[in-house]
């Protein structure tokens, strides 16, 4: 039998060997990325009174692998700026290094979280701090707001972050409308401060490094009660 040739082939042909070649190549290009990754993190969170289970491990290709009992397996892609706050957040839980809070006596239906970086040398476990032996540092915290965004967004759930404080006399609590700040970005704070006789202005809204200023757009006072809507901008350029 003569071999197949394409002298006279019917243009379709010519457009499946085609298609079959661009999808072989980019079947391969995966493949290819997939083996050349590596994972860089690795979360996991277990407990509270429905017994969840879920872990999420991001890769240095910027995809991420979430896994649960309820969600099953799912993926996720970062941009760039997600990827930068990954390692800056890395670089915070560095001084951790190998650290273990457990529970206290008596305290039920707590999580339980970890994270794990080879490559960062951390081996950290911890609970929710109502129910933590020891005082739960602000970094892990900051781990778990930003690695439930990335579990909610697996999800298809919408997540709302809100970081409250209070000294005895003086509340506040304050609500982002996302985590992650691009360079130049701006982002909106929802501001309640509570048992104050003054007015609001941007110097209570410094922090601390100097990449981001913040900019009072309104406000709405009533009693010792203070309800405002800030503007934050990153003011870093690129790349630092």
């Amino acid at each position: 039998m003569d071999m197949f040739h394409w002298v006279g082939a019917p243009k379709w042909a010519l457009l499946v060997l085609l298609v079959t070649l661009a999808t072989s190549t980019l079947i391969l290009a995966y493949l290819a990325l997939l083996r050349a990754e590596r994972p860089i993190l690795t979360y996991s969170r277990t407990g509270g009174i429905a017994g969840i289970r879920e872990s999420l491990t991001v890769y240095t290709s910027g995809r991420v692998l979430v896994q649960g009992r309820i969600i099953g397996s799912k993926e996720l892609l970062l941009g760039d700026d997600r990827m930068r706050a990954i390692g800056l957040l890395l670089k915070e839980l560095a001084p951790l290094g190998k650290l273990e809070l457990g529970a206290r006596p008596g305290a039920v239906d707590f999580f339980s979280y970890s994270i794990i970086s080879e490559e960062h040398g951390l081996e950290l476990s911890w609970v929710d701090p109502w129910a933590s032996e020891g005082p739960v540092p602000f970094q892990l915290e900051a781990a778990n707001a930003l690695m439930s965004e990335l579990i909610s967004e697996a999800r298809g759930e919408e997540f709302k972050l809100r970081v409250s404080g209070s000294d005895g006399e003086v509340s506040i609590q304050a609500e982002p409308e996302g985590l992650i700040m691009g360079t130049r970005d701006r982002m909106r704070v929802n501001i309640t401060i509570e048992g104050v006789d003054l007015k609001l202005n941007a110097s209570l809204l410094r922090v601390s490094g100097n990449c981001v200023s913040a900019e009072i757009l309104n406000e709405e006072v009533s009693g010792r009660r203070i309800a405002a809507t800030a503007l934050v901008s990153s003011t870093c350029v690129r790349g630092s």
